[in-house]
């Protein structure tokens, strides 16, 4: 989190511009993930995907692939799919649970659903449950800056249109840390809100003082009981 606040600071605030921060964050793996990957065609099963025994038959197939320990276990792979296909698999892998072996019972293949429709499935929950139109004239909440930026395209239902939600919510979370930051460096910062942040809205430069005041008092009163804490 520390790594997006300053990626989002340095991007929006004109003081913080030029400092050093991390674009990319080292892992363990960060090696082999520089390497190009090798993409191979595994071909096209003939079967029905929507029935259990075209499930069953077409994870025997993939099965195949799955590297084998010296003691005869599978090593397991992942087999991404959205949710209908991988309700599915989980099915299939059920209805082998009792048979002997574990290349029988399909050990080698675990479904996961891909990181998109995971990513759906949070979004949704927060569309559901904080943007409603009968919240339109609320400050900071979601439909009343959907319509102060003019996001016209943002539906509730996710899957219909996922890159607009996910720009109206990136707006907001850089809005907020920008203004926490701002306010705390100086709470006369309308002369330091870069016209990049401004120009997220596609207006002029003088709407930084009202796109600043969304959620400013939200983060006056959390910085008072900070004090009052501390």
């Amino acid at each position: 989190m520390q790594v997006i606040v300053e990626r989002i600071l340095v991007s929006y605030v004109s003081a913080l511009q030029g400092v050093a921060v991390t674009w990319h964050i080292p892992h363990r793996f960060s090696k082999q993930m520089a390497l190009k990957s090798e993409l191979v065609n595994l071909g096209v099963k003939i079967a029905n995907p929507s029935s259990t025994a075209g499930v069953i038959d077409i994870m025997k197939d993939l099965q195949r692939y799955c590297p084998t320990k010296e003691t005869g276990e599978l090593h397991t792979i992942l087999c991404n799919g959205d949710g209908l296909s991988i309700e599915r698999m989980i099915g299939a892998k059920r209805s082998r649970a009792r048979t002997p072996t574990p290349a029988s019972r399909l050990d080698g293949v675990y479904p996961a659903p891909q990181e998109f429709y995971k990513e759906g499935i949070l979004l949704q929950d927060i569309m559901n449950e904080m943007f409603t139109q009968t919240s339109i004239a609320d400050r900071r909440t979601l439909y009343q800056i959907k319509e102060f930026f003019n996001h016209k395209s943002v539906k509730k239902y996710v899957m219909e249109n996922f890159q607009h939600v996910w720009d109206l919510l990136k707006t907001k979370k850089e809005i907020w840390f920008s203004v926490a930051t701002l306010t705390a460096m100086d709470p006369g910062f309308t002369s330091l809100v870069s016209t990049h942040l401004c120009n997220i809205c596609r207006q002029e430069t003088g709407i930084a003082v009202r796109l600043a005041s969304l959620p400013l008092d939200i983060f006056i009163a959390h910085a008072k009981n900070t004090q009052r804490k501390t």
